[in-house]
C-alpha cells in the first residue's frame, strides 16, 4: 500500500513569484507564476488552506 504525502512547509518567494512545497515524504516540488495575478491565486489559495504555521516567506531583505 502506498503511503500519502502531506505537505510539510510552502516556502513563497514573492520576489521570484514561486512556491517550494515540501512533502512529508522528503519531496520537493517548485511552482513558478508567469503572472503575478497568477502568483496571487495561488498565494490566497495557500493561504485558505494551509496552516499559517507551514507557511515561510523567503527573499524579504
Amino acid at each position: 500500500m502506498e503511503k500519502l504525502e502531506y505537505v510539510d512547509l510552502i516556502k513563497v518567494n514573492i520576489p521570484s513569484k514561486s512556491f517550494l512545497i515540501i512533502g512529508s515524504l522528503g519531496s520537493i516540488q517548485e511552482i513558478k507564476c508567469e503572472s503575478s495575478s497568477q502568483f496571487i491565486k495561488h498565494l490566497n489559495f495557500i493561504k485558505e488552506n494551509i496552516n499559517e504555521d507551514e507557511i515561510s516567506y523567503m527573499d524579504l531583505d
